[in-house]
């Protein structure tokens, strides 16, 4: 009991530390200096939109009196956005941060905010999303490895994913959805109540699903699944050439196609054929 009351005291004391600014609805735009980036990590509620361009630039939008609180700093390649310590920003409009760069290989959003990332291709991309926040793909994206990483309940959406080797990793309750994905490898890796929606096409599917999750992927045309089932966590899938699963817990799996099929566990799960 005094652990908790401590606790509630210090976070009291930090919230009352803290001067607020509420914002004056004056919108204002301002350019700050940049330096070369690859990578971008937003800390907060702001929203974040990534372009690709010749040269690194960005810009930053929100009201007149909130503008010297907003950080944009540059460590090492990566641009960080965040806001001033002890501060408490009240803002009656959205604060954005424009950035552009000729290369992407790594952007992480952490809190409640959200990234909008304008088409791109690259070589190697991460999303990395903790928190409530959402990443939005606002185009295609075409690189030859990408990693969407979720720890949290926020959410990844996609309209378009062409990639030789694609991970997900879902830890926690967020949602990763993509509309149409090509991918020769899709490593999918769902630990937690968190879900995962695909279309499109792709050569192997490495499953591993250890906790309440689902994946959503009867649209997604697949020749052949490794799957392992370790918690009651279930996926709809479309398979047409080999399906080799493990199931060592109670989830179950709903297939379409007629795959040449290997099924080992010591688990109550079970395998479900969805054909008509």
């Amino acid at each position: 009991m005094l652990k908790y009351l401590c606790a509630t005291i210090f976070t009291m004391g930090v919230i009352c530390s803290c001067t607020r600014i509420e914002g004056d609805g004056v919108l204002v735009k301002a350019m700050r200096s940049s330096s070369s980036f690859s990578e971008v990590d937003s800390r907060g509620e702001f929203e974040v939109y990534l372009y690709y361009a010749d040269s690194c630039k960005v810009e930053v939008e929100c009201e007149s009196n909130i503008l010297q609180y907003i950080v944009t700093k540059f460590v090492r390649n990566k641009l960080v956005v965040d806001k001033k310590n002890n501060v408490l920003i009240a803002n009656n409009m959205p604060i954005k941060v424009y950035a552009s760069t000729p290369s992407l290989k790594f952007a992480e959003l952490s809190g409640s905010g959200r990234m909008v990332v304008d088409e791109l291709h690259s070589g190697n991309l991460t999303l990395s999303l903790s928190g409530s926040g959402e990443i939005i793909y606002k185009d295609s994206v075409e690189c030859e490895s990408l990693t969407m990483d979720i720890s949290g309940s926020g959410k990844i959406n996609a309209p378009y994913v062409k990639s030789g080797q694609t991970n997900i990793d879902i830890d926690g309750s967020g949602v990763c959805t993509v509309d149409s994905i090509s991918s020769e490898k899709l490593d999918i890796d769902i630990d937690g109540s968190g879900g995962i929606n695909l279309s499109g096409r792709c050569d192997y599917v490495d499953l591993r699903i250890a906790g309440t999750g689902k994946l959503e992927a009867s649209d997604l045309l697949t020749k052949r699944y490794d799957i392992r089932v370790n918690g009651s966590g279930c996926a709809y899938i479309n398979v047409s050439n080999e399906l080799n699963i493990i199931v060592n817990g109670s989830g179950n799996i709903y297939y379409l196609g007629y795959p040449k099929i290997t099924m080992t566990g010591s688990g109550n799960g079970g395998l479900i054929n969805m054909n008509p």
